[in-house]
């Protein structure tokens, strides 16, 4: 870990100025906690909560199946002879919040809405969130699900980050994203 960096003191030239400024916000992404095994970070407009899920032996406590950002499950809204099924990206540790998780993005925090995904195949699919930088906004990012097919991938590029965070085949999905998510060494 580095040492904090110096301050600013009169007569710094301009060039001194940007080195140190961008030493400052070195500084502050190498403190910046992180999750790790046996920890989990909650960042909620309230602040910020470390939480421990390691047992006494030093091991990790294993994720519950229920309670956790970014669940999915299945819903059926037409009848049973003629089934809509949608796919519910929500979380369930707070089941009466219209977010279904949060994506840090550097020092932004996105609050991903809940939705509803219409399953449009009777094949396999997975649920993606994406994540688009427009430049524009604060935060300057949008965020969205879609359900894609088995067998297709999803695009990629400088603005957009895709990441699955359920599959299924219905009548069932599975959740494969219990944690909220962060973006790494893009866009910051």
């Amino acid at each position: 870990m580095s040492m904090i960096p110096p301050k600013l003191t009169h007569g710094d030239n301009l060039a001194n100025l940007f080195e140190k400024f961008n030493a400052v916000i070195d500084y502050l992404r190498e403190i910046r906690l992180v999750p790790g095994s046996g920890i989990r970070i909650n960042r909620l407009p309230a602040g910020t909560t470390i939480e421990s899920t390691a047992t006494a032996t030093g091991g990790t406590l294993p994720i519950p199946p229920e309670g956790h950002p970014f669940d999915a499950k299945i819903i059926n809204r037409g009848t049973e002879e003629s089934p809509q099924y949608y796919v519910r990206i929500y979380n369930s540790s707070l089941p009466d919040s219209s977010y279904a998780g949060i994506v840090y993005v550097g020092d932004w925090d996105i609050y991903v809405p809940a939705a509803d995904i219409a399953v449009t195949t009777q094949n396999g699919f997975y649920i993606d969130l994406t994540v688009t930088y427009t430049g524009e906004g604060r935060p300057p990012f949008s965020s969205g699900f879609s359900l894609r097919p088995y067998g297709y991938q999803p695009e990629q590029s400088e603005t957009q980050f895709s990441t699955y965070v359920a599959e299924g085949k219905l009548p069932s999905v599975a959740s494969r994203q219990t944690t909220d998510i962060s973006v790494e060494r893009r866009w910051v």
